[in-house]
């Protein structure tokens, strides 16, 4: 951390700034509820959290990568506090940071289609169904819910952020005006630099962020209609398919599963389906069969 000024410097990390910080990221979500109550059709209540749980953590991610570019720039620079270095920081993030976690998340998604990862193959798709009233009928995978989170917290966010980290501290000579003009406004009131770095810009800026990212973390049918995105959906179906393959139909009850000794094809057994009651006349007709060449 730079050395504190004469006047007093702004803290982020005091118990006040932890306040601002936890009531800035609370205001900033809540865009996402409103937005969510504006939706048609509605995403379930499920789906809809599980989309937002995404973002929580990429922003918790963004955030701390954003605090700490703010204390090495801070650093490597004198009489700047490391609040006004964050506001730098943040407005940098929200722009090159989540254009270049965009441009990731793209080619990621294209990547994963040619070779038909169906986790990563179409954003917000985790496996759910819903019906016409937009209740869930089938509900997702939380597995697949890891994968994308992961996905886009840790290879789409966090790189993006150290490379605005980079951008910050390369170019900190000309971006130190603009720092400086903002801890300039508040010489003698390091509470009310924090109030304005953390809530007066920020807060719209990452409302604005959130809706966007929001918007292209959801599962959209809309987006979902073109060729690509309809092999991606069916490449989920099939792996979601495929891990039920060997569970038991719901048409049989226990009484009438076959042991292997049991299960004799048949040609006429319609669809295929044997019950007990095949298997007894079955063994009652190989019976006769033997005592006849018995008798003979």
């Amino acid at each position: 951390m730079a050395e504190p000024n004469p006047v007093g410097e702004c803290v982020l990390f005091d118990s006040f700034g932890k306040f601002i910080q936890l009531l800035c990221g609370v205001l900033a979500f809540s865009v996402l509820v409103v937005k969510r109550y504006r939706e048609h059709p509605r995403r379930p209540l499920k789906i809809w959290g599980m989309d937002v749980a995404k973002q929580a953590v990429s922003g918790l991610c963004a955030h701390f990568v954003g605090i700490i570019t703010a204390e090495v720039v801070s650093g490597a620079t004198k009489n700047i506090s490391p609040c006004s270095w964050y506001f730098v920081a943040f407005t940098v993030d929200v722009t090159l940071g989540v254009t270049v976690s965009l441009i990731i998340f793209h080619y990621g998604k294209v990547i994963a289609a040619k070779y038909q990862y169906a986790p990563l193959a179409t954003t917000g798709n985790y496996g759910q169904q819903t019906d016409e009233m937009g209740v869930l009928t089938r509900e997702p995978s939380l597995r697949i819910w890891a994968i994308q989170m992961s996905f886009w917290s840790f290879a789409c966010v966090v790189p993006a952020r150290f490379v605005c980290m980079l951008f910050t501290y390369s170019l900190r000579n000309p971006l130190s005006v603009v720092a400086e003009g903002v801890h300039s406004g508040f010489p003698t009131n390091p509470k009310g630099e924090l109030m304005f770095v953390m809530v007066a810009g920020p807060l719209i800026m990452n409302a604005i962020q959130f809706v966007v990212q929001d918007q292209v973390l959801k599962f959209s049918k809309r987006r979902g209609s073109t060729p690509r995105d309809v092999e991606s959906n069916t490449l989920v179906e099939n792996e979601l398919t495929d891990s039920s393959a060997f569970s038991l139909p719901a048409q049989f009850s226990d009484d009438e599963v076959l042991s292997p000794s049991d299960s004799i094809p048949q040609a006429d057994s319609p669809g295929g389906e044997f019950t007990r009651s095949n298997s007894i006349s079955i063994n009652n007709n190989e019976q006769q069969r033997n005592s006849s060449i018995d008798s003979q």
